[in-house]
């Protein structure tokens, strides 16, 4: 496995499904992985063609962009993706370690909504904030 591509292992160690590097559509930096509302799994990627989070589908085929270049709704064009988590309402997360910021999308669409904060550190800024987790009762954590 490269660092290009993406691999999926079943504890048999058989592979299941690939992604990249050949075509397009490739992953440059995967480093983030979340699970959606559905099973599917999300995947921060920093390249430096192009910050992305893809999406893949319950059986792990590639789905869609949210937030790249290649989605039509390019967020995160000076940023670093630092955390994704996606909430039971159908909104994903997105930390922004670069611009010190949480980016907001509707899950199923990609659409974006609003961004959350600015830099400082009284309440309601962050200063590159990593990881975000929602609990039970759907408060974000950061």
């Amino acid at each position: 496995m490269t660092g290009r591509d993406y691999t999926s292992i079943k504890e048999e160690q058989k592979t299941i499904s690939e992604y990249g590097p050949n075509g397009d559509q490739q992953l440059e930096w995967p480093h983030l992985l979340a699970k959606g509302p559905n099973g599917e799994l999300i995947v921060g990627d920093n390249s430096d063609s192009g910050k992305q989070i893809v999406v893949f589908d319950e059986t792990l085929k590639y789905s869609r962009v949210i937030g790249g270049k290649s989605s039509g709704n390019n967020r995160f064009k000076r940023t670093r993706i630092s955390g994704i988590a996606v909430n039971h309402e159908g909104f994903i997360y997105a930390a922004d370690c670069e611009s010190h910021c949480i980016h907001k999308f509707k899950f199923a669409s990609g659409q974006f909504i609003k961004v959350i904060g600015k830099q400082g550190n009284a309440i309601g800024q962050f200063l590159d904030p990593f990881g975000l987790r929602f609990c039970r009762s759907n408060l974000l954590f950061v």
